[in-house]
């Protein structure tokens, strides 16, 4: 492909004219799956800031915290995988909804800990909730 194709390929007015096609609902569409998508790609940058934090509030090792970390991204891969499979079977707007139930759901209990801390039940909820968060993609 020559420089001057791909410039034209890679131009913001293929997007604004494509847009501009979409009727309002198809709009509303388009901005409710991206906002998920960016909140999906926000709750896994803010948990790697938030592992200080965790560390200190449950006395946990570098080698805990780390092994939540790593259980939220295999969660997150293993939810993804299993609701393509659920998004064939029932659809995509089904399982999207129980998607951002299960998310809301879970991510609740993984603040109750913080009462009486808990590493194992703040890292089962949060494994949990990061399946959610993997089903996001295939929806």
């Amino acid at each position: 492909m020559t420089t001057a194709a791909m410039a034209k390929t890679n131009s913001g007015t293929e997007f604004a004219a494509w847009y501009g096609e979409l009727a309002p609902k198809e709009k509303r569409t388009f901005w409710a799956c991206f906002c998920g998508w960016a909140l999906d790609a926000l709750d896994v940058q803010i948990f790697s800031f938030a592992i200080p934090a965790i560390i200190v509030t449950f006395s946990i090792t570098n080698a805990d915290a780390g092994l939540i970390g790593t259980v939220t991204l295999l969660t997150s891969a293993v939810g993804g995988w299993f609701a393509g499979i659920l998004a064939d079977r029932f659809g995509r707007v089904r399982t999207l909804q129980i998607t951002v139930i299960w998310f809301a759901f879970f991510t609740f209990l993984s603040a109750l800990p913080k009462a009486t801390p808990n590493c194992s039940c703040f890292a089962r909820s949060w494994a949990l909730a990061s399946a959610a968060n993997g089903r996001l993609a295939p929806c």
